[in-house]
């Protein structure tokens, strides 16, 4: 059973999706260009179609109560929704490959961090904290899964890097533009053997733990303690501060989350009250507070390879087992 925050991000998606559906169908019919009209259909029929399905997945969470989908919304544009031939009667070039799957939702969180979402494919199979190579155009780059398994869509939270192919690619993602996924592999994989975890990571490198913890409390009581730092430079670069708060309210018992920025006197931290400073310069101290053991505390260490550069050796001097991810 999924936990209820999942299925309220699950049904929170498929109804905003469905209130913009009007208005991408007044656009089609209002457009006189027999090509975007085309384009439109296609995109109105995939997202009602993702939507149906994400209230139905949440649904039968629920204990099979499936919510009434208007089903009017899926047949619009069907007069259009065929792509226009080519010349020689081949698919136009806008003509999409219906099996690879296509971009459900995407957030801005700041001008260089972008979260996206696309529907995982029935035959998709991953462990958490694993990563997967993801094609956007011609560039293909590998991105840790945010998604639990459990989870109906695939999550990413990834930067946007100044000058980067793939950057370029993200910048003018799209709804409804396809993707390409690759085998799931590698990423820092959860270890059930212990029983603490120590989290560090700066910015997306916290994807993976976001992945783990959400598998694990899908279950009533994991049974084990997480212990997440997360450092940033700009209080709004934490992704995900609001979900880890709310689990660490939830299980205090269980899961502790400590964000800390680096910047604290630029004006784009006014107001911050959090911790200050980079995460490597306080892991040492949270680890005497916490009272966490080499013998039963794994450190996961994720994200820029100075923080990784500079907790490795520091952690395994302590007596710790350290896995990384660098995403530099």
């Amino acid at each position: 059973m999924a936990s209820p925050s999942d299925i309220r991000r699950a049904r929170q998606l498929a109804q905003a999706t469905l209130e913009d559906l009007d208005s991408l169908d007044q656009s089609r019919r209002n457009s006189g260009d027999a090509g975007l009209r085309s384009m439109l259909s296609r995109i109105h029929q995939r997202r009602w179609a993702q939507s149906s399905r994400l209230l139905e997945w949440a649904g039968r969470q629920m204990g099979g109560v499936v919510p009434e989908i208007p089903t009017d919304r899926g047949e619009a544009g069907t007069d259009a929704a065929e792509p226009e031939p080519g010349a020689n009667g081949t698919p136009s070039p806008t003509a999409e490959d219906p099996t690879r799957p296509t971009v459900s939702d995407i957030v801005t969180v700041t001008d260089d961090l972008v979260r996206f979402t696309v529907p995982r494919p029935a035959d998709f199979r991953f462990e958490p904290g694993q990563s997967v190579k993801v094609g956007v155009g011609d560039v293909r780059r590998s991105f840790s899964i945010v998604s639990a398994p459990h989870e109906p869509q695939l999550e990413f939270f990834v930067e946007r890097v100044p000058g980067g192919r793939m950057s370029e690619q993200l910048r003018n993602l799209t709804v409804g533009q396809p993707v390409d996924l690759g085998t799931p592999k590698g990423g820092l994989r959860f270890d059930s053997r212990f029983a603490s975890h120590l989290m560090i990571s700066t910015v997306t490198g916290v994807n993976p733990f976001i992945s783990i913890l959400r598998a694990a409390f899908q279950q009533t009581d994991p049974g084990q303690r997480f212990h997440v730092l997360q450092g940033a430079s700009y209080q709004d670069e934490f992704g995900y501060a609001d979900e880890l708060t709310e689990l660490a309210t939830a299980h205090p018992n269980q899961v502790c989350y400590l964000a800390t920025v680096s910047r604290p006197n630029e004006a784009r931290n006014a107001g911050w009250s959090g911790c200050t400073g980079r995460v490597d310069t306080l892991v040492e101290a949270y680890i005497r507070e916490a009272g966490l053991r080499p013998e039963d505390t794994l450190v996961y260490l994720c994200g820029h390879s100075g923080m990784i550069d500079a907790l490795t050796p520091r952690c395994r001097e302590l007596g710790f087992e350290v896995r990384t991810e660098s995403y530099d």
